[in-house]
């Protein structure tokens, strides 16, 4: 007398006599004598391997019936992904199994694989963190979390560049603070007088 296999397992040809548990990542029903079969993406196998059940969020399966966790940089806010999402610019995520990615603070902005932050560059800043900006003409930011940019002060100049090889002032944007001094025996804002005046 033959035996079904009980759901979960199956039984290999020319080993009639017993029913072995189906492989990670695959189902059978009672009944399917020979083969289990692959959960799709997006799911997984119960504790019994009889049913196919959805990924949790913070996970994701691409077929192999694992769950696997998202990793930095990445993140699934629902059940059943068969891919995690990146994070989007200005946010990021750290740890493994991220369902939400965290924003950046003001001063940063987020790595190119969006697990972590780091600082703006000099000349540009971040108000409110995420993506840095260049500072605008006359202003400046040294490196390190700028959340916003300076005024050049009175001798400072960075308003304007005169259009000769001495270099008096700058008519850019994006400017750290050493950008922004006059030129030796020059001061005003526009670098316009000399120390003498």
């Amino acid at each position: 007398v033959c035996n079904e296999c009980e759901a979960g397992k199956f039984s290999i040809r020319g080993q009639a006599n017993q029913c072995t548990p189906c492989p990670a990542g695959q189902t059978s029903v009672s009944g399917q004598a020979y083969s289990c079969s692959p959960c799709a993406p997006g799911t997984r196998p119960n504790d019994a391997h009889t049913v196919c059940v959805l990924c949790p969020r913070g996970t994701s399966s691409n077929g192999n019936g694992i769950c696997g966790q998202c990793t930095p940089g990445k993140f699934s806010s629902t059940e059943g992904r068969s891919t995690c999402d990146q994070c989007p610019a200005g946010r990021f995520h750290d740890g493994y199994g991220a369902t939400v990615c965290k924003k950046c603070k003001a001063g940063k902005f987020s790595k190119s694989d969006n697990s972590g932050c780091e600082d703006c560059d000099a000349g540009r800043y971040s108000s409110s963190g995420g993506t840095c900006e260049l500072c605008g003409r006359g202003t400046y930011s040294t490196a390190g979390q700028a959340d916003e940019c300076k005024q050049c002060g009175d001798g400072d100049g960075a308003a304007w560049k005169k259009a000769s090889d001495n270099g008096w002032w700058k008519d850019e944007s994006g400017l750290t603070s050493n950008d922004c001094k006059c030129t030796r025996g020059r001061t005003g804002t526009n670098c316009d007088r000399t120390n003498c005046e």
